[in-house]
């Protein structure tokens, strides 16, 4: 589904719903699903696609990861602190080194970097502009 993402993303979209549909635990279904659905700019069902990867498992970081990203998305500044924090939390309490599921080969240390990042984003005081 991955390689038909990248070249028909409407057709990988319509593929991956009928698949969630059968396969409705799947977390990785419901994760590719969501990252199809931003690249087609709809954030609102992509959103509720990382919503069912978390309620799947909360332990996914990178699930967390992807919804801070389309909340982000949204103009949602307090969901996106919110899922940050929890990817940041969830990585912190694993080993530095070990690979993320989900997170194409990144690091727990590394996830939880990137999120502390953009928590501290979210949370710096907004600069005026004249």
């Amino acid at each position: 589904m991955r390689a038909l993402a990248n070249v028909d993303q409407s057709a990988a979209e319509a593929l991956c719903r009928r698949a969630t549909a059968r396969h409705v635990l799947a977390v990785e279904l419901h994760y590719l699903h969501a990252a199809v659905l931003i690249g087609l700019g709809r954030f609102a069902e992509a959103a509720r696609a990382a919503e069912r990867v978390v309620y799947i498992d909360r332990t996914l970081a990178a699930g967390h990861l992807l919804l801070a990203s389309i909340r982000l998305k949204q103009g949602d500044r307090v969901g996106a602190r919110h899922a940050y924090r929890n990817a940041r939390t969830l990585c912190a309490a694993r080993p530095g080194d070990e690979i993320v599921p989900l997170g194409d080969g990144t690091s727990a240390g590394e996830m939880a970097e990137v999120a502390a990042a953009e928590l501290r984003l979210l949370e710096a005081p907004a600069v005026a502009t004249r």
